[in-house]
Parts: C-alpha cells; structure tokens; sequence
C-alpha cells in the first residue's frame, strides 16, 4: 500500500516541481512579499515613530517661570520667551501647520501660585497649558517629554514615599530577549497557522478539485491501485510541498522580524531555541500540516471545482486564524484537555515555545490528536474516492 501511495505522491511531485509557475507562486513568493513587507513595516515604523536624534526642538512660551526656564536651558532646544499678555493664536496655528512643536502657557506668577497651593482647599491649581500636534512625531515627543517632567515636578511637592527611586538599579528585570520572546509569542502562531492553511488551500483544491474538474480523476481512480493508496498518496504528496512552502515563508519570517522590531535592540533569533525546542517545533509543525492538508482534502474531493473547494476552505482558513489568534494573543487557556482542540492545541505550544515553556504532554496530546484527525480524513478521503456519486458528479 505505501508503495502504491509513493507511487501517486510522486504523480503530483511530478507536477508541482516540473510547473516553474506553480512553484514559484506557492514556494517562493510568498516568502518573497513576507520578507518585503516586514522588513519595509520595520523601517517604516522606525521612521516614523522615532524622532531624529539631531532634531533640536522648537518651543515657545508664555508667562514662563523661573522653574521651566532653568528646565529649558538644561534641554537641547530652541525655546522663545514671551510676554503674559502675547496673542496665542497664530502660534496655535503653527503648531497645527506642524511649524512650530509644542506652545507653553503658565498660569499668572506660577511659581509663587504652586508654592502657596493647598490640595485641600478645593482651589483651581495652578494651569499650564501645553498645545501639540499629535499627528507630528516630534511634537508628540516631545509633549511626552514635558509631561512627564512636570508629573515628576508634582509629586516631589506632596513627597510622601518614592517607587523605584534608586537610579543605581535596574527594577526592570525583562531582557531584550525576553520583550522579543514577547513579540514572537503573539505573532508567530498566527502567522504560521495562516501560511500552511493558505498554501494547502491551493495545492489541496488543485490535487483533488482540479483533476476532477479536468476529468482527469477517472484515469486514476481507474488504475489497479487501493483508494486508500490514492488517499495517502494524495495526503503525503501535498503536505510535503505545503510544508515547503510554509518553511519558505516562515525562513523569510524568522529573517524580517528582526528588522520589524528593530526598537528592541539587536536580537540573535538563533540562540532563542535549543535542539529540543527545534525538535518540538518540527513535530508540531509537520502534524499540523497533516491535519490541514487532510481536512482540506476532504473538502476538495466533495467539491466539484477548484473555485467551489476554495469556497469551502475559507471559513476554516479564517477560523484558524482567529483561533491562532486567540492563543496568542489573549492569554488562552492552558488546561490539558484544551489540547486536544485542532489548531489550538499548536497554536499554544508555538506560543509557550517563546514564552513560559510547554510541556512534554502537551506536546503528545497536540501531535497525537494532529495524527488521529489526519487519520479519520484519511478514512473519509478513501470512502470518498470510493463514491462515484462523489468522483463523477456534475
């Protein structure tokens, strides 16, 4: 029987390789516009949410205090002082115009106002008035910036106890490793998922659908070889080159990510995983793609047409993702019994792979609930192939 079915998977090998068209869309582009994307996203993102380092802010203020002015002095910017009584309104105008970064209003005698204040009076307090454009990165930063001096400024004056107040130490133990572990953990479940259910949807639609559609499935359906065969022969065939697919794009991945989240410092993905989380992430890997390859093949050998299988896959394509999603993303949850959930199940492992660590059950349960579905697909495919109803409808 597996001689048979070596048989068939090299029929569709035969195919696939020798359709330099077809191999490139399914293996190599998508990989391609992975890398492309992420990498572009990452300068983007870079560019756009950093200020530049040589940028020499613009500030104007009015009625400023003692206090901001020796704030100013100490900052690496161009500040222009004004009167109390000075027109604001073409200067909110320039920060609007993104010609001016941030204008600053005290209150009248700010100084003197603050030192006299008591919270427990009901009292206005003292008013400083920062205007900024949110939409200019510059000016964004740099009203952050104020901001958090002047929190800082008010909670000296009411100093009751410090958070953290020890510059010598770091209170903040996560390592870059760790905030990148962080990032992976959320992104690379979904991803993956999405690109070995993508990548089965087509090749799954064409190996069953489209020898269907072009009548072609009669010919091999005719030839002195078990369905079974046929089935596994099938199964084995695509999710060999799904798989290469999604190791494209997942190679393409693993090399973008690094340039998407630049900010976090200079991260080797390499040291990241040991043999034995490699080892694991294969397993999980290959099983999934088994069971995805298996229930897409059901799917296309009860359609009629590629179009008609598409149709069909992409509840599942998009349920997929969301459940990948879900586990990555929103702290699902880790019972045991919770993997034995089809893409859950790896989804979790994938994340836990770059978070608090799995299991070794867990790893089983997931792999041996991928192969038992695989199994029943397979079941299913067979009775299928055996169905002329099926094979032969219109």
């Amino acid at each position: 029987m597996l001689k048979s079915a070596w048989t068939i998977a090299k029929k569709e090998f035969h195919h696939f390789f020798g359709d330099k068209r077809l191999f490139f869309s399914v293996v190599i582009l998508p990989g391609l516009i992975m890398y492309l994307m992420y990498t572009f996203m990452g300068q983007f993102f870079t560019s756009a949410f950093t200020s530049d380092e040589a940028y020499v802010p613009v500030f104007y203020c009015v009625d400023a205090p003692e206090s901001a002015r020796s704030i100013f002095d100490n900052m690496d910017c161009t500040v222009t002082y004004m009167d109390a009584d000075t027109d604001i309104e073409p200067y909110v105008t320039m920060i609007s115009d993104k010609a001016l970064d941030l204008l600053i209003v005290y209150s009248s005698d700010f100084d003197s106002e603050v030192a006299a204040y008591d919270a427990a009076s009901g009292a206005k307090a003292p008013q400083i008035e920062v205007y900024y454009n949110s939409s200019s990165t510059e000016s964004s930063t740099y009203y952050n910036m104020i901001s958090e001096i002047y929190a800082g400024y008010e909670a000296t004056m009411t100093n009751k106890f410090d958070i953290n107040s020890d510059i010598t130490k770091q209170y903040d133990l996560a390592t870059d490793e760790d905030m990148f572990a962080s990032v992976l953990g959320g992104m690379i479940p979904m991803l993956l998922i999405m690109m070995m259910t993508s990548s089965c949807m087509s090749l799954t639609g064409d190996a069953i659908a489209g020898e269907k559609e072009r009548g072609t499935i009669a010919t091999l359906l005719a030839t002195p070889v078990a369905r079974t065969s046929i089935a596994i022969g099938k199964i084995l065939s695509v999710s060999v080159m799904a798989l290469l697919s999604a190791s494209v794009t997942c190679t393409a991945l693993m090399a973008s990510l690094p340039k998407l989240v630049a900010g976090l410092g200079d991260i080797n993905m390499v040291d990241m995983l040991g043999v034995t989380d490699y080892l694991v992430l294969l397993a999980v890997v290959v099983t999934t793609q088994l069971m995805i390859v298996s229930i897409f093949s059901v799917i296309s050998a009860i359609a009629k047409t590629i179009k008609e299988a598409g149709g069909y896959s992409t509840p599942i394509y998009i349920i997929s993702m969301l459940v990948a999603m879900y586990a990555g993303y929103m702290g699902a949850r880790k019972n045991l019994y919770m993997f034995t959930i089809p893409i859950y199940n790896s989804a979790m492992i994938l994340t836990e792979m770059f978070g608090s660590g799995y299991d070794p059950l867990q790893v089983g349960i997931t792999c041996g609930t991928n192969i038992a579905i695989a199994l029943i697909c397979v079941y299913i495919l067979t009775r299928l192939f055996n169905s002329e109803k099926v094979m032969f409808s219109k």
